[in-house]
């Protein structure tokens, strides 16, 4: 297995994990499709192979970088039957565990790509058509079948195309001739299919105008889903093949195109301004939904989002510098030193946020365009990112609150120090003194007494003080001494007492007799 290859597995938990199981390669897992579009030519088409014959792959001569080469491509590459010297339009696929390329989702360029074949256009009427198969009814060869997927038109083909009028190309085949590379005649008459039946009465009115006006200020917000559709989630990538084309002078417009990358399959869908908030050009590499309509099962591109500032490189537009001197509430004025002040919708905004006050005086990118013979700025696009003022205020909470910590965590430091320094001073007292005496007596003991001094406090009154030096007496009587040691004399000093001191004395004198 190879890093990069897309699988399909089975998830299932395994000792309070999950672990994938049933692990296959996904049906083009090991594709890697290029986004770049290249112009190549058809130097060899796929032919259809005699009885016992292997069907060989196809040529397109391509400049890729600074080297001319030739890729392969099989008949799943493209939808339509491509002829020799076809002027074409592709992405460049490689395989990720052979390295091999190819070309793929090849789009001849229309109607240039015509001119090279030197292939005869014959015209002719669409007589029957189903999701299989079509005939076309044909002046020259009667009737002739064909691949509804022959499509060289914007829009796919449906039953309500029977009777339409195409272009086509006669080849010869196994079961005889067929129609291929069919195209509509008159375009312009199914602009109303990529519509809904409300949205298309607007359209109606719209190609009837015969004024020529500028497009309405186009909303940024999300495409409203209107009734019957259904909106499709999933991010598709496109390219946008045809860009809207205003209607002018009576004659109705044509709304733009998309090659997209549905699924496995490679179609074409419609858009127009409701659907994107800015102007998009030929080559625009967009992010799209898809909007469905449940009874026709038709589909349109919607919310519409350009890949910047990548797809500036595939426009080849010119991107200009001015100021924004202006804003309204739908326009702006910009002042550019090449055209002076041009106008601006203010919803032409390739930037992240919505332009306000703060983008006045701000230096922004953009691309002019002819209105009405007028110039106006389109694909406006700030040069230095605006910060957002939801972010704006909430980096300003973060910076509080850090700085809050901060002044906790130095406090807290500051009170820990102040408590380690008072814990050292009240050791060094303690040590200093240690060996000395203490009016609490817990460090005196009587000298070989084996009484412990009491740590309770009691209250009392000194009545006699005691020397803490004991003085000893030598008898002179020897014979006294020969009797024994005697006994020790203490001289202790005595304090005058009052007479009620007195008389207490007296009184416990009195007590201490008549108890003995």
């Amino acid at each position: 297995m190879t890093p990069g290859v897309r699988v399909h597995f089975t998830a299932c938990k395994e000792k309070n994990r999950s672990v994938a199981t049933d692990v296959k390669v996904a049906p083009g897992g090991t594709e890697n499709v290029d986004p770049e579009i290249y112009e190549a030519v058809v130097v060899q088409p796929i032919n259809e192979p005699q009885p016992g014959e292997r069907l060989y792959p196809g040529q397109v001569n391509v400049v890729i970088g600074m080297v001319r080469t030739n890729l392969p491509f099989e008949k799943k590459d493209s939808t339509v039957t491509l002829l020799k010297n076809d002027l074409v339009l592709i992405n460049l696929l490689t395989d990720i565990v052979t390295e091999k390329r190819r070309a793929t989702n090849i789009k001849p360029k229309i109607p240039a790509t015509f001119g090279s074949t030197n292939e005869i256009r014959e015209k002719g009427v669409i007589f029957s058509l189903n999701e299989s198969e079509g005939v076309i009814k044909s002046n020259q060869h009667d009737l002739l079948p064909f691949d509804p997927k022959e499509n060289f038109s914007d829009i796919e083909f449906t039953e309500e195309d029977i009777n339409e009028e195409v272009d086509f190309t006669v080849i010869m085949m196994k079961g005889g001739k067929h129609a291929v590379r069919l195209k509509r005649v008159k375009e312009p008459l199914l602009l109303t299919l990529c519509c809904s039946s409300s949205d298309s009465q607007e359209d109606k009115s719209a190609s009837n105008d015969n004024t020529s006006k500028a497009p309405k200020t186009r909303s940024i917000t999300q495409t409203e889903v209107p009734p019957n559709m259904v909106l499709d989630q999933e991010l598709y990538e496109g390219v946008v093949s045809q860009t809207i084309i205003e209607p002018k002078d009576g004659v109705p417009g044509y709304p733009g195109q998309i090659h997209a990358n549905i699924g496995p399959i490679k179609t074409n869908v419609t858009f127009d301004h409701r659907d994107c908030g800015v102007t998009l050009l030929k080559n625009d590499h967009v992010l799209i939904n898809l909007l469905v309509n449940t009874k026709t099962n038709r589909r349109r591109a919607a919310n519409i989002r350009p890949k910047i500032p990548f797809t500036f490189s595939y426009t080849k537009e010119t991107r200009e510098l001015g100021v924004i001197s202006s804003l309204g509430s739908e326009e702006g004025i910009i002042k550019s030193d090449q055209h002076g002040e041009i106008p601006f919708d203010i919803a032409e905004n390739f930037s992240d946020t919505e332009f306000g006050d703060r983008d006045v005086g701000k230096e922004v990118e953009f691309t002019t365009t002819m209105v009405m013979s007028n110039k106006r700025a389109i694909r406006l696009r700030r040069m230095k990112n605006m910060e957002d003022q939801i972010l704006l205020e909430q980096k300003k909470r973060e910076e509080e609150e850090r700085r809050k910590q901060e002044e906790d965590r130095r406090r807290k430091e500051e009170c820990e120090r102040e408590s380690e320094k008072k814990k050292e001073e009240v050791a060094a007292a303690l040590a200093a003194a240690k060996d000395k005496w203490t009016p609490l007596g817990f460090h005196v003991r009587v000298p070989d007494s084996k009484y412990e001094i009491s740590k309770e406090r009691f209250e009392g009154t000194v009545l006699r003080a005691v020397s803490r030096t004991l003085k000893t007496k030598v008898p002179e009587d020897k014979e006294a001494a020969a009797d024994g040691p005697a006994l020790l004399k203490v001289k202790i000093k005595e304090e005058p007492m009052d007479e009620k001191e007195q008389e207490e004395m007296q009184d416990k004198e009195i007590k201490e007799e008549s108890g003995a």
